[in-house]
């Protein structure tokens, strides 16, 4: 219970983290990306993001597989706020969410018999590195910790990593 808890504490601080407010350059930009990740919380797969005021980024991400005899379907959740900029590199803390469901069918005729379906949904929060010389393509590691398995008996705890890479699709000034 004290590491749920302490999870918890962790994502909460980590979604108030400010740098400095910097009005003069302030650029209201909305920005839509595109991209492939892969985390360690079962996120895996296609990935949408959406940017508001450079700041604010939220992101889907799915990869669904599906066949005669299996459904699986990998997806996330990722709230990132960008509290520091560099040249080519932003600091942003994050809190995510990743889900997993396997659905096996029996088939008797083939005797493909396994576990009729299995669901697993996982959280993390932490740090999260953006580097790109420009806009157009960005390079994503997030580093952080995260409790697993939350809905089984077999939850765990342990670092939570994931990369990914972004283009950049539309972008709109207001």
């Amino acid at each position: 219970m004290n590491k749920i808890l302490i999870t918890i504490i962790i994502a909460t601080c980590s979604l108030f983290l400010s740098a400095q407010d910097d009005s003069k350059n302030k650029q209201y930009k909305t920005q839509h990306k595109l991209g492939l990740f892969a985390g360690t919380t079962r996120a895996v797969g296609f990935s949408y993001k959406l940017v508001l005021q450079e700041k604010y980024q939220f992101q889907v991400v799915a990869l669904p597989v599906a066949s005669k005899n299996q459904k699986i379907l990998l997806s996330g959740l990722a709230y990132k706020y960008k509290f520091r900029s560099f040249k080519s590199w932003d600091i942003l803390s994050f809190v995510s969410a990743g889900y997993y469901y396997n659905k096996t069918s029996y088939d008797y005729d083939s005797g493909f018999i396994s576990n009729p379906s299995e669901e697993v949904l996982s959280f993390s929060t932490g740090l999260a590195f953006e580097y790109g010389k420009s806009d157009f393509l960005k390079l994503n590691l997030q580093v952080g910790y995260g409790l697993y398995n939350v809905t089984s008996e077999d939850w765990s705890t342990n670092l939570s990593t994931a990369i990914g890479f972004d283009f950049l699709i539309n972008r709109t000034k207001k």
